[in-house]
């Protein structure tokens, strides 16, 4: 009994000191980046996972840069109305999937179309966990 009472004790905290840290933006990063170097970072990413020309890096990092640029706008726009901006911004992520895929080979388009898989994986079993915390959490509250 001890051992269980120790046990929920311990979610409980693990839980609470969870739910005290500061909300992060999207993947842990502010809007105010800046524009020029996200895209530069983008980019990079990119290239080193779909193994870019120079030709392709060029082109894909001023869309990069463009659509960050939309990005930081939109923010600035629509930051008091979260469901404008979560439509904006797939708005602007489906131009830049759209304008960047035209830069891309056969094989690079593949492989590009397998991380997007992974990732959408990634996502639905991190909201699955976050959603068995929400059930713990509404079990030890009742």
């Amino acid at each position: 009994m001890k051992k269980i009472f120790l046990a929920v004790a311990i979610a409980i905290g693990a839980i609470t000191a969870q739910a005290q840290e500061p909300p992060k933006h999207h993947k842990g990063q502010p809007h105010n980046v800046d524009p020029v170097a996200k895209a530069q970072k983008q980019t990079e990413r990119m290239s080193a996972k779909l193994n870019f020309t120079e030709d392709q890096k060029t082109k894909i990092n001023a869309i990069n840069l463009d659509k960050n640029k939309q990005m930081k706008d939109v923010h600035d726009k629509f930051k008091d109305n979260k469901d404008m901006l979560h439509k904006e911004r797939k708005r602007i992520n489906k131009e830049r999937a759209l304008e960047i895929k035209k830069h891309l080979t056969t094989e690079q388009l593949q492989k590009w179309e397998e991380l997007k898989k992974e990732r959408k994986a990634q996502k639905d079993a991190k909201k699955k966990n976050e959603n068995n915390d929400d059930e713990i959490l509404e079990i030890l509250n009742n």
